[in-house]
């Protein structure tokens, strides 16, 4: 027994692992928390273009609202004031961009930018549960999206 302890020559190999083995460990933690970090990064940024995204086509709703005298918009209220029925035949012309248009849910959006909007009158329940004729009540609602990888980021404006 004495003679293995006596012999060193493998102790300084043995600590030698040990010493990789460490390291190894330490640089596989570092590196999975740069990949951690990066995947945030890019999860971030595309957040926040989508943010931007739907800030823009707010700032595009509200121009086209102030060219037509307050009265674009890109949905109406059909006759029985559904709250969860809109009609998409409000597609008024695009006095701002004439490269606009619309898709089959009535969103107005323009090629080359990431949003999609929905603009309509905002209803007065009130008005319409005792029958007044003319329930709106002046605000024009916008509702705006910027698409990312993981969903849509919306914005909401009421132009009063």
């Amino acid at each position: 027994m004495l003679r293995l302890i006596s012999n060193k020559k493998g102790i300084v190999l043995l600590g030698a692992y040990m010493v990789v083995l460490v390291i190894a460990v330490i640089s596989t933690a570092f590196i999975s928390q740069i990949i951690s970090e990066s995947k945030s990064a890019l999860r971030n940024k595309a957040k926040a273009e989508a943010f931007y995204a739907a800030q823009t086509g707010l700032n595009f709703a509200y121009a086209e609202c102030y060219l037509s005298g307050w009265d674009w918009r890109t949905h109406n209220w059909n006759d029985s004031y559904s709250a969860t029925d809109v009609d998409v035949s409000a597609s008024y012309p695009s006095e701002l961009n004439l490269n606009a248009s619309w898709d089959d849910n009535g969103y107005y959006s323009i090629p080359g930018y990431n949003f999609r909007i929905r603009a309509y009158r905002e209803v007065d329940w009130d008005k319409v549960a005792q029958g007044d004729p003319d329930p709106y009540t002046g605000i024009i609602i916008v509702h705006s999206q910027g698409q990312d990888a993981q969903g849509l980021t919306s914005r909401t404006l009421e132009l009063r």
